[in-house]
């Protein structure tokens, strides 16, 4: 019995030690990422963000009818440090442009620098996109997406749940609030709009998500010991709950897919971005390519009509972080 148990001790420290080669192959002590700062500076951003275009959006059937009040595409960045995420938003869309994951280093030999899961600079883009579009919807303003105000730039959650709102007011003199909620203990992040329509007429706009990745494949080679290797687009249908996309499918393109609920995101090796849309809403899922060559892939709820005097709620989440099997 105890030659058995060796055995079995033996075997266990070699697959070990072979998946931790798998890791350092993946994620080279080269490929160092510098932690987030608590803040960035208005005047010293290094993101090097380009300005949203209407183009990248998707479309509704539903033209919009009247513009939402905008500001000049001025760069503004927020940044929100949890135990299990760092993220920084534009305030520019409300988008997630950049987000690491303390948790997990880049490799063994820097363990403090947190692994760099979405980014929009010259090394790679890879961001997470939401807004409002359709008859009056904020993001659906040719004159460009909408500017967000903010209590503050910089938050830091170290336990329990934490809200960061971004707020808007349209020329409809419909209130928007945009408000993340983010866990110190979870990769689950909650996105909802509280809409308050202060206005005279009824007012209307589609939810959509996206997630917008560049077109560059992994250039960090291909190793037989990798547990689990694959880089491309993820979704789900009403006849397949698992659907894998490479980047030649991604380039040759998808037929939309309608369902209730749904899900939609980018698998990164061990980690995947993926958006949820709200269960009890039929959402139509696609794939697009954009003249940058960047791929868009996303849900566009159905229309929601907020009646002059009320306010409504519209809510679905973003997963970002380890392909958790048990959370997931």
């Amino acid at each position: 019995m105890d030659h058995k148990r060796n055995l079995l001790i033996a075997a266990l420290v070699v697959v070990s030690y072979l998946m931790l080669l798998a890791w350092n192959k993946d994620y080279p002590a080269t490929a160092s990422v510098p932690s987030a700062p608590a803040a960035i500076p208005a005047q010293s951003q290094s993101l090097d963000l380009p300005t949203a275009t209407t183009t990248d959006l998707p479309q509704t059937q539903q033209a919009a009818v009247a513009a939402a009040a905008v500001q000049a595409p001025t760069q503004s960045l927020v940044t929100v440090n949890t135990p299990t995420q760092r993220v920084v938003l534009d305030t520019v869309g409300g988008d997630i442009v950049s987000l690491s994951l303390p948790q997990y280093p880049t490799s063994l030999e820097t363990p403090n620098d947190p692994f760099l899961l979405m980014r929009n600079d010259s090394a790679g883009v890879y961001v997470a996109q939401s807004g409002l579009i359709g008859r009056n919807g904020a993001d659906a303003n040719t004159n460009g997406r909408p500017r967000y105000s903010v209590a503050q730039n910089a938050y830091t959650l170290t336990e329990g749940e934490l809200a960061v709102d971004l707020t808007l007011t349209t020329a409809e003199n419909v209130s928007i609030i945009k408000r993340y909620t983010f866990s110190a203990t979870d990769y689950l992040i909650k996105l909802q709009y509280v809409i308050t329509n202060n206005g005279t007429a009824p007012w209307s706009a589609n939810m959509f998500g996206q997630i917008k990745h560049d077109s560059n494949e992994p250039t960090n080679g291909s190793s037989g010991m990798r547990l689990n290797n694959f880089y491309g687009a993820t979704l789900t249908s009403p006849d397949d709950p698992y659907i894998k996309l490479d980047f030649d499918d991604i380039e040759d393109g998808q037929d939309p897919v309608e369902m209730p609920g749904g899900w939609i995101g980018f698998s990164q090796h061990y980690f995947l971005g993926a958006w949820i849309p709200a269960a009890a809403e039929t959402n139509t899922l696609s794939i697009r390519t954009n003249s940058n060559n960047e791929h868009l892939l996303g849900f566009v709820g159905q229309e929601n009509t907020v009646a002059p005097g009320q306010t409504v709620t519209l809510e679905n989440h973003f997963w970002a972080g380890p392909k958790n099997q048990d959370r997931l």
